[in-house]
């Protein structure tokens, strides 16, 4: 047997408080039919008794914030590993994503919008914002939101790089946990690796909360409503853009505002 038949396979998630957890039961029972040979692992603050996840881990310390997020893709059981934010829906088959892992330690979508702005202000851009010394505006953010990647020793360094550079971040701005997003540091924490990573396509993340495009079939839908409480109703809104997106497959866009498929 090969290397790529014995390694064994994650679907992650990190999802803290009861509306999360909410959310990716939503996630994981969209993710159900198109699984194989994968586990599907869920990192909470709390019990959670669900054939959806193979194994549930209770963190120790949750932060409530993406602090979990990265605590969770440190201790991810498993040699490859899928993480998914609460918030995606899975529209076809993600086990072709792996392949990548033959040839790169890391897979990650460009981000649609772009968040080291935010530190472009009393010369915190100097330290984390887009003029970092060393890092180009050309080399922009990586969405956190669908990460593939391989539990190799460099990797475990990057992630354990990720973390530091947000709490730092976060003690230089004096906001919590969940009020400063992790983008900007995971930007840097890639820029300062060794890692060979690739960029994954929209169809494997499509951010359909701003203006995308797509070619062929979408596989991982990713976005939610500021109201959680609207994003619990939206389930099927975004089952009827999957239907929408995924009856062709020529280039087109999807134009949230208008909620419109063009193209």
């Amino acid at each position: 047997m090969t290397a790529a038949t014995t390694c064994q396979r994650t679907i992650l998630y990190a999802a803290t408080g009861e509306a999360y957890r909410q959310e990716a039961l939503n996630s994981a029972r969209s993710l159900r039919p198109h699984l194989q040979n994968a586990r599907v692992v869920l990192f909470s603050d709390a019990p959670l008794e669900s054939a959806l996840f193979d194994q549930v881990v209770v963190l120790e310390q949750p932060s409530f914030g993406f602090m979990d997020k990265i605590s969770a893709m440190l201790q991810a059981p498993g040699d490859e590993v899928l993480f998914l934010d609460s918030d995606t829906h899975v529209a076809g088959s993600v086990e072709g994503l792996f392949s990548l892992l033959r040839r790169v330690d890391l897979a990650a979508a460009h981000a649609p919008g772009r968040l080291s702005h935010l530190f472009e202000v009393q010369d915190r851009s100097c330290r984390f914002g887009l003029v970092l010394p060393g890092v180009p505006s050309s080399f922009p953010e990586f969405n956190t939101g669908v990460i593939l990647y391989r539990k190799t020793p460099a990797m475990h360094a990057l992630l354990q790089q990720w973390r530091q550079i947000y709490q730092e971040q976060l003690a230089f701005v004096g906001q919590t946990y969940g009020g400063l997003h992790d983008q900007p540091s995971f930007r840097q924490a890639v820029w300062q690796s060794d890692l060979h990573y690739h960029v994954l396509t929209p169809e494997d993340n499509f951010r359909y909360i701003f203006p995308a495009v797509a070619h062929g079939l979408v596989r991982i839908f990713h976005g939610r409503d500021r109201d959680m409480q609207v994003q619990y109703q939206r389930v099927d809104a975004v089952q009827d853009l999957q239907r929408v997106m995924n009856s062709m497959s020529h280039t087109r866009a999807y134009l949230p505002r208008q909620g419109q498929v063009v193209g």
